[in-house]
This record gives structure tokens, sequence and C-alpha cells, in this order.
């Protein structure tokens, strides 16, 4: 995988999952990104660019993110600009990689859009309350202000976008989201209900998602799945996509 490629991708993965408040003014060259304390994507520095002093951006960011109130924290990609000094900065103070993302693309071989209830999958352009508050007892996050004041501003991108739902009686038990973002689209947030998982509902999402995306006009599919979640990892190798790059969050004091 390219560099350029690569840096498509976490742009694309960035714009799909908007942060409340994004300063690039504070460290130039990164972008600092906060969302009231709920999700790592949303709540980290960005690399767009080598800085000169990384010691002293470190500095700068933890002030920033102290003054949210959150912990510093990075996401480091494969080829980020500088990525290696600051991790190596941030080991030395007392700082530690927390998680590993996997980054997967595939092709969009649908030849048109279909409708996707054939599969039982609705769709809706404009996220509604159902899906929401299914999204939000699927996530892990926990109900709190926070978390629903933040995910009110991080699932509606501001770019095209499709929410599929599984309903099942007066039950949604699988949602999942395409944010078309250029040429790419992003497919996040997929989730099942426990109850109704290992029946191919993850999957019927997915195909889904293909056609919603061609819909969108995109023509790559792109994914981040956390490396240890290997039930989703297996759904999409299975489906074809193919790793592009890892990136990695590390905290530090």
């Amino acid at each position: 995988m390219t560099a350029a490629a690569e840096h498509e991708f976490d742009a694309a993965i960035a714009e799909a999952w908007p942060a409340a408040i994004v300063d690039r003014d504070r460290v130039p060259g990164w972008e600092l990104r906060s969302t009231f304390g709920v999700t790592r994507r949303a709540n980290s520095v960005r690399f767009l660019a080598t800085v000169d002093d990384p010691a002293a951006a470190l500095a700068e960011a933890s002030a920033w993110f102290r003054s949210a109130g959150a912990n510093p924290t990075a996401l480091i990609s494969d080829q980020s600009p500088g990525g290696d000094a600051v991790r190596e900065i941030a080991a030395a103070d007392s700082g530690r990689e927390i998680s590993t993302t996997v980054v997967l693309s595939m092709p969009i071989v649908v030849e048109a859009p279909t409708d996707s209830s054939g599969t039982g999958v609705a769709r809706r352009d404009e996220l509604d309350e159902a899906w929401f508050e299914t999204h939000l007892a699927l996530g892990g996050r926990g109900d709190t202000p926070d978390a629903r004041r933040a995910l009110a501003h991080l699932l509606r991108p501001g770019r095209p976008t499709a929410y599929l739902r599984i309903d099942l009686g007066s039950s949604v038990v699988g949602v999942a989201q395409v944010v078309a973002v250029d040429r790419l689209a992003v497919v996040q947030c997929v989730g099942v209900d426990p109850s109704y998982r290992r029946q191919g509902h993850a999957r019927r999402l997915m195909l889904a998602g293909l056609d919603a995306a061609a819909s969108l006009g995109a023509d790559a599919l792109v994914i981040a799945v956390e490396a240890d979640n290997t039930a989703a990892r297996r759904l999409y190798d299975d489906l074809g996509a193919i790793e592009s790059h890892r990136y990695r969050y590390v905290e530090w004091n």
C-alpha cells in the first residue's frame, strides 16, 4: 500500500467520524480532535505533517487535551509523518500503546445500485431515533449524557450517508452506517444485538452496505476494525476485504 493511499484512507475514516472540536492551529501540522471524550478516533491527534520539534509539539498537545479534560492520545498510522519520533517521546513520558486498528479496503463490484430491502435490510438517508438508540445500546459506551451528545454529532457527518437497519418485528436488531467521502465509502457502526448474532445479519448489513456505497458513487469500501475483533475480521476477510495498513493509539501522561 502506498503512502498516498494510506493517507487517503485515514483521511476518509476521520471525515466519516467528525470530531466536535478540530484544532489545526495549536500545533501546525497536527490535527487535535476532541468530542466530549467519547471514542478514541474523535479524541486524538492526527499527524498531517512533520514538525520541527516533536517534544515541544507533544507538550502543546498535552496541554490542549488536559484543558479539555481528556488524556493526551495520538493516532499513529504506519506512515504518519513523524509518528516514530512522537512514539519514542511519548514512551519516555510513560506513554503506552492502548489499541491497534486494522484498516481494510475492497473494491465495489456491484454493477448497479439495488434495493437493499431485498436482503431484509432497510435503508434511510437520515438518522432516526430507532437507529440511534440501537447503536447506543450496541456500542458499549454506556448511556450517558456525554455519549448521547457526542454520538448526536458523530453520527451526522455532513456527507452523503446511508443508515442501514434490520428490523425483526418491532425491534431493530442490527445497524450499520455508510458514509461517502469522495470516491471512498466508509462502513462503520456495524452492530448486531447479541441475541441475534451468528444468524448472518452482519453479512447482510455488509452486502447492503456495498449496494449503498455504489449508489453514493463510491468505487471502494474502507473499514476500520479493532485488531482483536476476530469475528468481524473473519467476516470482512470472507467478503474479500484486504488489509491496507494499521494504526495505533498511544496515550501518555
